[in-house]
């Protein structure tokens, strides 16, 4: 009788055990642009930050995310403690990671298309600010027009690494300096780009992409009282370029991006180009449709520095530019 008592509260403590081990939850599917303060704050009562808020919650029952907690992709489930908003259904709890249950996949959006084609039509005002070093002659120049058209077909390797090759052909018109009375010679241009490069997405926020190119630069031949010869140079450069998401909603991004530009010197008939560099940012918008697709908008500026032989100068500029971006293959 003492050892039937014995077992019974023994199975008692055990069950007790087990029930107490046992945390009822809910799971949620992780979505094309999510971030788990934001699905912390709209399924969990209370404050988001800090030791007891909900993003603290979230990831004491899912420590795989605790190390980058911005580092979440579509698909993947997070547990979430009972008592969170109804709207996420009640289900079985499935390990971390793994694939979400099946009525739920109907909810999400594709995954990226294997290639991707973008095309981008940029409009700049650039001036020029150039000094002769034979004669110390100085002069300012301004486009007149200065529009171009842009395509890179990316080719994506993983969700979050990608290669491209990019194109651009365009027309710059340079206008006759304002302050004195001389003239601009060749003063229309074709201005061309080929190049290749990559894209990596570092995190949800976080993407850093660069590129080797191959494109023309504006330059002068010399500088004179009576005139000025306006030249375009194909040099060769490397580009790296970080940008960062300020804010993501949905479907809408807003954000900043920086680059710098190595210029790698070239030579024309009569002078030599010295390497330069270039340093430019933008602010841009950024919209993202379920079908894959991808609108742009950004406005910004760059700054070159890279003289001649023959000439000191340097070009600051001032862009518009609107990227399509359309998915394509299988």
């Amino acid at each position: 009788m003492k050892r039937t008592f014995l077992t019974r509260i023994t199975g008692f403590s055990l069950i007790a055990t087990a029930l107490a081990g046992c945390v009822w939850a809910n799971i949620y599917v992780v979505k094309r642009g999510d971030q788990l303060s934001s699905i912390a704050g709209k399924y969990i009562p209370g404050p988001v930050w800090g030791e007891k808020g909900s993003l603290s919650q979230v990831l004491k029952m899912n420590p795989q995310f605790a190390k980058n907690p911005d580092l979440i992709y579509p698909n993947q489930t997070i547990v979430l403690p009972d008592g969170s908003s109804n709207e996420i259904k009640l289900s079985e709890i499935n390990p971390p990671g793994s694939r979400a249950p099946a009525e739920a996949d109907t909810e999400e959006w594709p995954k990226p298309a294997p290639a991707q084609i973008e095309i981008t039509p940029t409009y700049l005002f650039s001036t020029l600010h150039l000094q002769d070093k034979a004669t110390a002659v100085t002069a300012s120049l301004a486009t007149q027009v200065s529009a171009n058209i842009g395509l890179r077909y990316f080719q994506n390797w993983t969700d979050s690494a990608r290669s491209f090759e990019r194109f651009s052909l365009g027309v710059l018109s340079i206008e006759p300096p304002q302050t004195d009375s001389s003239s601009v010679v060749s003063s229309t241009k074709i201005m061309s780009t080929i190049g290749a490069g990559g894209s990596f997405q570092l995190s949800e926020r976080i993407n850093l992409e660069f590129s080797v190119n191959y494109e023309s630069e504006l330059f002068t031949r010399g500088i004179t009282t009576q005139s000025v010869t306006v030249d375009s140079v194909m040099v060769p450069d490397f580009a790296m370029k970080v940008s960062y998401d300020i804010y993501q909603g949905h479907p809408f991004s807003l954000g900043l991006s920086a680059e710098g530009i190595g210029l790698l010197p070239a030579s024309e008939d009569s002078y030599r180009v010295n390497a330069g560099y270039a340093v430019g940012g933008d602010l841009y918008l950024k919209q993202k449709f379920q079908s894959g697709k991808e609108f742009l908008i950004d406005v910004g500026f760059q700054s070159r520095v890279q003289n001649t032989s023959l000439v000191t100068q340097t070009e600051n500029e001032l862009l518009f530019g609107i990227h399509f971006s359309l998915p394509c293959g299988n």
